[in-house]
């Protein structure tokens, strides 16, 4: 079996930050994973979702580079009904406190809210909800897609709240006492827990600079080693390689606030 490297975190981030992000098909292309609107009986959220999801891919059909560009910016730049945003997360809740919960209307409507563009404290609610769900044995690959959703909404976050739940779920226990797998996160609870730590890592990067900073910024006096740590894949735990993939994410945070790489602003130029 090769080895896990961790020389090269980048690679290992973008790995993980592409499969949080979700997938990008071409025009008119179907998109594996989607959420099955055929079993959503809820009429008004199916509506939303066509308006915000379907609309926005008919969009890519347009041939005109320039035309297409700008119509997809358009509808991008025209804020969601709140009324129906609204209604859509009070959905989302009643899907995930059913007593099996229901990850198909959740992903439905977190779809058709964009991902929670507005970035309130409603999605990060629903982010903790999602995360602290009771978890053993082995997780459907529905819920397993939610969770990857989740992320996405934490991504777009603005609410500082997103940053006290991101530095939670840094910590294993968060997670649970419980063992689960699943096909996508991993076959073993190691590689779960890697896998779901290190896309929080990841979410900290792509948060406004002022909330992830000070989480990042723990972290790193928490795992100060950045030495290269170098073990077979099935071996490897989040501990082990966390100094790097840490002082990875806080460069790259810096980077955003206009920070030099040890945190300090960048020198003005001098005008000749």
């Amino acid at each position: 079996m090769s080895k896990f490297l961790f020389a090269n975190i980048s690679i290992f981030l973008a790995a993980l930050l592409c499969s949080a992000s979700g997938y990008r098909a071409e025009p008119g292309a179907p998109i594996p994973g989607e959420p099955d609107l055929e079993a959503v009986t809820d009429e008004r959220l199916v509506a939303f979702y066509v308006s915000t999801v379907h609309e926005r891919r008919a969009l890519w059909e347009i041939e005109d580079e320039a035309a297409r560009t700008a119509a997809v910016r358009e509808f991008l730049d025209t804020p969601l009904p709140e009324a129906e945003v609204q209604y859509a997360v009070q959905a989302a809740h009643a899907a995930l406190d059913q007593s099996t919960p229901d990850w198909n209307v959740y992903r439905v409507a977190m779809h058709a809210t964009r991902f929670g563009e507005a970035g309130d404290a409603r999605f990060v609610e629903l982010a903790r909800k999602v995360f602290e769900m009771p978890r053993s044995g082995k997780v459907s690959e529905f819920e397993t897609r939610a969770i990857y959703d989740t992320f996405r909404i934490l991504d777009q976050s603005l609410a500082p709240e997103a940053a006290d739940l991101l530095w939670e779920a840094t910590r294993r226990e968060f997670w649970g006492s419980e063992k689960f797998t699943s096909r996508m996160l991993g076959e073993t609870q190691e590689r779960v827990l890697t896998h779901l730590r290190a896309n929080v890592l990841g979410t900290l990067t792509r948060i406004p600079p002022e909330h992830s900073l000070p989480v990042l910024e723990a972290l790193k006096e928490e795992y100060p080693d950045t030495t290269p740590y170098e073990a077979l894949a099935h071996e490897f735990i989040f501990e082990l390689g966390a100094g790097p993939m840490v002082d990875h994410a806080l460069r790259r945070v810096y980077q955003r606030a206009g920070l030099d790489p040890d945190g300090r602003p960048e020198p003005e130029e001098e005008t000749p």
